[in-house]
């Protein structure tokens, strides 16, 4: 699954960190599909060991992993319909880091 993570660019939006869909058009509904997910975050959780998972929740459309990093949870969302995938803050600590993660995830550290 390394083509997922050699095609995307993370970008921070205000209070949360997305995959910047424009760096790669072809990052289409037809390149992954909600079955694609668990491998996407393997590879993800992989190359960036030190997030950790605590919980993952899955929906219809819509599968959410909830992630440790530093001392701050996150969840991470993976929305197939919309072929999108961000970390959200969960609590005002999580806010506080969530342009540090974006920075590890950059490799701005």
């Amino acid at each position: 699954m390394s083509w997922f993570l050699n095609r995307i660019t993370w970008q921070q939006q205000n209070d949360v960190i997305c995959i910047n869909t424009e760096k790669d058009q072809s990052l289409s509904s037809s390149t992954w599909g909600q079955e694609d997910v668990p491998k996407i975050f393997a590879e993800i959780s992989c190359h960036y060991e030190q997030l950790s998972l605590k919980s993952t929740h899955e929906g219809a459309d819509r599968i959410s992993y909830e992630v440790f990093w530093l001392d701050s949870v996150f969840w991470l969302h993976f929305e197939c319909y919309s072929q999108s995938i961000w970390f959200e803050a969960l609590d005002a600590t999580a806010l506080e880091n969530i342009t540090p993660l974006y920075d590890y995830l950059t490799g701005n550290t």
